[in-house]
């Protein structure tokens, strides 16, 4: 017990969460999880899927801890970086771990002239460690060695290399030299580094290094520079920032434009600034947005983002040729890194969604930048009435107010799927989100929301005078009605998408996909009908508590009840969809 304490404790902190917060996600009390992690009772077997879920590893890890665990392992190329920690911990053999870096092991990735390193933190008896490999090499951990620790004081260059994928060297003799004369920043160029005939492709300077949180890797192409932070403990590509940029073209955003999911608006907008030829509509049907539906018990306000239960992110960028790549809750060291990261995405021309820029936490663009990146720019939702108040025109953008605490990157653009697979991939997320009865953080998904929501409705408990104040009743009231337009703005989407899906065949798949398409419809105009309804009562605010009764909201059941059977009709006719369209 002990052990399984141990372990649950070790791999809560490397995700960063507190006990609260795994409470919250697991819908257990705080006491529950100091009790697993003073080793006084264990998770009982219902909840060990959902804990092994959050903490990124297996139920075996947790109960059967192994001598060597890899925490946290992260093949890159000093730009994107994919998390392979479960498919690395699934090629250790208890007490050994040896693998090739490359292919088989790992998936091709794009060719970018870079070279890819894999950086592990492991756990062995003898405490945490990390190592690293480049690509070409082998990699070989063993319970009984020691690795690489974490430096304290400072930071600590341990590997170097100059070059590309086709031709690179080893370059920490240069760097040992270079810090013998206290250099602060290392330029990429052929005289600081030398440089191999054999190539005439872009060659970059790859730095691996390791401070108070682990290990680390930077890169910049040549004629950039790796630079010391303020306090010496992180190097950071420096980039070649001018004054100010702004992407030109980037649509204004409001509630008022039938776009009410904010991400799915601010994904729109940013695609249409790059020059992609796409509507909200198409939007929220390829990311499966259109279908979503999620409702917290404690009628929390954040059911109504697009994000916040299921991830629409990753098929809505892939749907368009790109990858999505979030930093989430970027602590306040690395911040210097995430902005430069922004500034090298601006000034290719490609804006970056991020949520909490301004007002409320919803989703917008960033734009642009002014004072060498310091000050940002921004799309928002909140940006109509000061831009028709202090500006002529849509063509400003204001600045941004706060700090996001999730910023999405477009990366690894690639050639996007067709139309048809756009469709069939839209049509799996229906059926996998629809049966997904918790979604992140406690959040209930699918036909389960419906459930919830219900359940909540019919609580006269909930809703009664010696129960709760005002407060607490307009709050309920309030996330009924955004949970409503959010429904009624995600079916009016999910019957439009499929009804211009229709048109990509002229037989009885077109037939097929109308006969769905309408379905939502139905579900649309249900939604809107109830929805409609209290926006009328929302009117009169003095009116609500009385308005808004137990009888009113039996009618609301009634109607989400009506929507629940249809939704699931749809779901049986979209899984024969799906089977037809990949046998033709």
């Amino acid at each position: 017990m002990i052990d399984i304490a141990n372990q649950i404790t070790l791999l809560r902190k490397e995700k960063g969460y507190t006990q609260e917060t795994l409470a919250e996600m697991l819908n257990v009390s705080p006491q529950a999880i100091s009790k697993w992690e003073n080793g006084r009772s264990i998770p009982e077997t219902s909840i060990l899927p959902r804990l092994a879920k959050h903490l990124g590893c297996s139920i075996d890890n947790i109960l059967i801890p192994a001598e060597l665990q890899v925490l946290e392992a992260i093949y890159t190329d000093g730009d994107i970086k994919l998390n392979v920690t479960k498919k690395i911990n699934k090629l250790a053999d208890n007490d050994t771990l040896i693998i090739n870096i490359g292919e088989p092991t790992f998936k091709k990735v794009n060719d970018n002239n870079r070279v890819w390193y894999l950086l592990l933190k492991y756990k062995t008896p003898s405490g945490i460690f990390y190592s690293y490999a480049k690509q070409g090499d082998e990699l070989c951990i063993k319970a009984n060695k020691k690795g690489i620790e974490s430096y304290s004081n400072g930071l600590d260059i341990i590997d170097a290399y100059y070059g590309n994928s086709e031709a690179y060297s080893n370059v920490m003799n240069k760097i040992k030299h270079y810090k013998y004369f206290n250099w602060t920043n290392y330029n990429a160029n052929h005289e600081t580094f030398p440089s191999n005939p054999s190539t005439a492709k872009i060659e970059y300077l790859s730095i691996i290094y390791v401070n108070d949180t682990g290990i680390n890797l930077v890169v910049c192409e040549e004629s950039e520079n790796i630079v010391y932070s303020s306090d010496k403990k992180n190097l950071f590509r420096e980039l070649s920032v001018e004054d100010k940029r702004i992407i030109k073209g980037i649509e204004p955003l409001s509630f008022e434009n039938k776009m009410d999911c904010t991400w799915a608006g601010a994904l729109t907008v940013a695609l249409k600034g790059m020059g992609r030829d796409t509507s909200y509509e198409e939007v929220m049907g390829v990311s499966g947005a259109c279908y979503r539906i999620a409702f917290h018990p404690v009628w929390d306000y954040s059911s109504v983002d697009a994000l916040v239960a299921y991830d629409y992110a990753t098929p809505g960028y892939k749907a368009f040729g790109f990858k999505c790549v979030h930093a989430e809750r970027v602590p306040k060291e690395f911040r210097e890194s995430e902005r430069n990261c922004i500034v090298r995405e601006l000034n290719k021309n490609i804006p970056v969604l991020a949520i909490n820029l301004r007002v409320a936490p919803e989703w917008g663009v960033i734009t642009g930048y002014e004072e060498h990146g310091k000050t940002l720019l921004c799309r928002t939702y909140f940006d109509k009435e000061i831009i028709d108040r202090e500006f002529l025109g849509n063509d400003r953008y204001l600045y941004v107010d706060n700090w996001p605490f999730i910023i999405s990157h477009f990366e690894e653009e690639f050639t996007p799927p067709s139309a048809k697979d756009n469709l069939i991939n839209s049509l799996k997320i229906m059926i996998d989100s629809n049966r997904k009865k918790e979604g992140r953080c406690g959040y209930a998904m699918g036909y389960e929301a419906y459930n919830q929501w219900c359940i909540a409705l019919k609580n006269k408990k909930l809703f009664s005078e010696s129960n709760n104040n005002d407060e607490d009743f307009f709050r309920r009231f309030d996330v009924n009605h955004y949970c409503l337009l959010a429904l009624v703005d995600a079916r009016r989407c999910a019957y439009e998408y499929l009804n211009e899906s229709s048109k990509l065949f002229n037989d009885d798949k077109c037939t097929k996909l109308v006969e769905l398409s309408n379905i939502f419809n139905e579900i649309y105009l249900i939604a809107e009908r109830v929805y409609k309804k209290l926006l009328n009562i929302k009117k009169d605010s003095n009116k609500i508590k009385v308005i808004w009764n137990n009888e009113l909201r039996n009618e609301q059941v009634d109607e989400l009840q009506k929507i629940l059977i249809l939704e699931k009709k749809a779901e049986k006719k979209a899984s024969k969809i799906v089977g037809i369209l990949q046998q033709s």
